[in-house]
């Protein structure tokens, strides 16, 4: 995975999985990667798309019961690190001895620090880069994924000054979120073309058609899809149940956005 994120090679699509049955069903279908999120397990799991609501005791274990059904490259999403740089270590340790290729952490405050309904609240960037340096120094071959939230927070251009604070900090590579429109995307590629792989969110695509081809002419390496195979198997289910259950009390739920 390493060597395709930096090396070229086309877009890495990597579809979200929540369980092992998902990531075979993921692997069966062509995937090349899979990622873990705790927005789709909490999707999955409890019917809404609360990530809060997902543990680090079951993210850990979803990536062992994930990897011992796939040899896909996993990237694996921490959100903000579970703490502090000591509790980073931790994670770390545990995510990649549990099967992560890639660890994505984010600058967001942790989920109980920040005040209830403040929305997006990110820490000090002399904060995040202690917890990059922790993730850095503490992994043995997993990828480290830098994601900033400031976008929502401090606008798009306090977002790349972030980034380039953890490009100088050794970020393996780095994630925009909610810099969703075309002309945003485009702005991120040119400032960091050719110096770092670029990742994509997909679950923030505002429709502007950011397919794969489009990434990778604007140079991104990865392209995340948290809600792709959840969505596909929503609207399927009601196709696949019909004999059993009259038509009238069957719908799809519908695309799932957090």
């Amino acid at each position: 995975m390493a060597a395709r994120a930096r090396g070229g090679g086309g877009l890495l699509a990597a579809p979200g999985c929540w369980d092992a049955f998902s990531a075979r069903i993921a692997a069966e279908a062509g995937a090349v990667a899979l990622g873990l999120s705790p927005r789709t397990v909490a999707m999955a799991r409890y019917g809404r798309p609360d990530e809060d609501q997902v543990t680090f005791g079951e993210i850990a274990d979803l990536t062992r019961s994930i990897r011992e059904s796939s040899d896909l490259p996993l990237i694996v999403d921490a959100q903000a690190g579970y703490g502090n740089a000591l509790n980073v270590i931790r994670t770390v340790k545990l995510f990649e001895r549990a099967g992560a290729s890639a660890i994505n952490i984010s600058d967001a405050v942790s989920p109980g620090s920040a005040q209830e309904g403040a929305g997006d609240i990110v820490v000090r960037p002399a904060d995040m880069i202690g917890k990059l340096k922790a993730a850095l120094d503490t992994r043995a071959d997993a990828l480290i994924i830098v994601r900033t939230q400031a976008a929502g927070v401090e606008g798009l251009a306090a977002a790349l000054d972030r980034l380039e604070a953890y490009l100088e900090a050794g970020a393996d590579l780095i994630l925009v979120d909610r810099a969703s429109d075309r002309a945003s995307a485009q702005r991120v590629a040119a400032h960091f073309a050719g110096r770092i792989p670029l990742i994509y969110d997909l679950e923030f695509d505002r429709g502007e058609g950011m397919t794969a081809a489009v990434l990778e002419d604007l140079g991104y390496a990865m392209a995340l899809s948290p809600f792709a195979l959840l969505n596909a198997m929503s609207q399927a289910a009601p196709r696949a149940l019909s004999g059993l259950t009259p038509p009238r009390r069957l719908r799809p739920i519908g695309v799932v956005k957090s």
